[in-house]
């Protein structure tokens, strides 16, 4: 159980740290990282809440993982992502942006299609987006653990 709301914090937190530039201002990387970073703690707070209620005993049930899933994780995660892309990331770190906001929405994508696997087997389907972010600064959107 605690793993599956930890693989849910942390793919909600990479999937934000993946914000893509426009042609708005952009902001500073201080501003970027403290900006990605409430996006995916705010988010990680409310899947860790929702994840203590639905599986208050530990172990949850492939039912209860798919409801978890479908009613909490992905959306809560696709609107981390949705939040990370409206930021406009600095010029050195927008190609490293892009291709984590890609690469989180794909891990997304996996757990929408197969949710008990994804977020109860043996692979986090975003361990790889999780470093990354952690290595740009985006520490709340790797779990808050620096990826590991």
């Amino acid at each position: 159980m605690k793993r599956v709301v930890l693989l849910a914090a942390l793919a909600s937190m990479i999937t934000m740290i993946a914000a893509c530039g426009s042609d708005e201002k952009r902001l500073s990387t201080e501003e970027f990282l403290k900006q990605g970073n409430a996006i995916c703690d705010a988010g990680n707070t409310a899947i860790d809440a929702a994840g203590e209620k639905l599986f208050p005993s530990g172990g949850p049930t492939p039912e209860l993982l798919t409801t978890f899933a479908n009613d909490v994780l992905v959306p809560s995660v696709q609107g981390q992502i949705n939040d990370l892309k409206a930021l406009s990331p600095p010029a050195d770190l927008e190609d490293e942006v892009d291709k984590l906001l890609a690469d989180a929405q794909t891990a997304l994508d996996k757990v929408k299609a197969d949710p008990v696997p994804a977020l109860n087997g043996p692979e986090d389907p975003f361990a790889d987006v999780n470093v990354r972010a952690a290595k740009i600064g985006l520490t709340a959107c790797a779990g808050g653990d620096g990826g590991n």
